[in-house]
C-alpha cells in the first residue's frame, strides 16, 4: 500500500471517519467529533488546528509520547492521514518538551553556571578575552549570558532554527520525500520528532545533571540522530525513505541550530 494521498484515496474514505471508522453523515464524526475533511493537510489547516487544541493534553499527550518510542515516525504518519484528535497537535507537543528543557534549565543552572564558570577559568586566553569584553566578574557574566542564549535556543530559536531546516532539508534532498508529503505534512514530522527530541533531552537531563553533566550533550547527540533517523523511516516507509538524505538533514539541521547559537553568543558578547 503507497503512502501518496492522492484524490483517489480520499474519496475512498468519503463515508467514514480517518480517525475511528465510524459511518459519517455530517461534517463532523458522531463517535470522536473529529471535523471531516476531504483535502489535503496545508499550512492554513495546520494553523487554524492550533489554538483548538492548545490545552488537549488529556490521554492524548501520553498516548502520543508512547508511541514514539513504540513506533518512530508513526505518530506524525497516522496525524497526517487523518487520525489527529487521539494525538496532542504537533507544535503543542514541540511546546511542552521545551519546557521540560527549560525547567531542567532552571532546576540545573547552578550546576551549569559552575561548569561554565570552570571552564573559563581554566583558560587564560579565553578569561583575558572576556574581561575585555564584560569587565569584572567575567566569568559569572559569561555564564549567564550562555544559558540565557541556551533557552532562547529551546524557544523561538528551536522553532526557527531547528524543526523548520529540518522539514526543508527533509524535502530538499530527496525526490521520493517531496512525492509523498507536502510541506505543511513533512512540518507535522518535524515539529512531533524534534518536539519529542527535546522532550526526551529534557528529562534526561534531571538524571545526568546529577549524575555527570559532562555526559548530557553526547547523549543528546546520539539521541538526536538514531531517534531522528528511525522517525524518518517510519514516517517515509522503506520504499519511500532516502535514508542517505533523512541522515544528512539531520547533521545539516544540527550544524544550523548549532550555528545560530554561536552566533547569537556572539552577539549578546558584542552587545552587553
Amino acid at each position: 500500500m503507497g503512502l501518496e494521498h492522492n484524490a483517489n484515496q480520499v474519496s475512498a474514505h468519503l463515508s467514514e471517519c480517518a480517525n475511528c471508522e465510524t459511518s459519517l453523515e455530517d461534517k463532523f464524526c458522531p463517535s470522536c467529533g473529529q471535523r471531516y475533511r476531504s483535502e489535503r493537510l496545508s499550512l492554513k489547516m495546520l494553523l487554524i488546528d492550533i489554538p483548538s487544541q492548545w490545552l488537549n493534553l488529556d490521554k492524548g499527550f501520553f498516548y502520543t509520547f508512547f508511541q514514539h518510542f513504540k513506533s518512530p515516525g508513526s505518530v506524525a504518519k497516522r496525524h497526517v492521514e487523518g487520525q489527529r484528535v487521539i494525538f496532542t497537535n504537533p507544535l503543542t507537543y514541540y511546546l511542552i518538551g521545551a519546557a521540560a528543557q527549560l525547567l531542567m534549565l532552571f532546576v540545573f543552572k547552578d550546576v551549569l553556571s559552575e561548569k561554565m564558570i570552570a571552564q573559563v577559568q581554566q583558560s587564560p586566553e579565553m578569561l583575558e578575552s572576556l574581561k575585555g569584553l564584560l569587565g569584572e566578574n567575567a566569568p559569572k557574566k559569561y555564564a549567564d549570558l550562555y544559558l540565557s542564549v541556551i533557552n532562547q535556543g529551546y524557544t523561538y530559536l528551536g522553532f526557527i532554527f531547528l524543526c523548520i531546516p529540518f522539514a526543508l532539508f527533509l524535502r530538499l534532498f530527496s525526490k521520493k520525500h517531496r512525492q509523498v508529503y507536502n510541506t505543511a505534512e513533512t512540518l507535522v514530522f518535524s515539529f512531533y520528532t524534534m518536539g519529542h527530541f527535546v522532550l526526551c533531552t529534557g528529562l534526561l537531563g534531571f538524571i545526568s545533571m546529577m549524575i555527570n553533566p559532562d555526559v548530557h550533550a553526547p547523549i543528546s547527540v546520539l539521541i538526536c540522530f538514531v531517534f531522528g533517523w528511525l522517525s524518518c523511516r517510519g514516517f517515509y516507509g522503506k520504499a519511500h525513505h532516502n535514508g542517505f538524505a533523512s541522515f544528512f538533514a539531520l547533521v545539516l539541521t544540527f550544524v544550523t541550530f548549532l550555528s545560530t547559537l554561536v552566533i547569537m553568543m556572539g552577539i549578546a558578547l558584542h552587545t552587553r
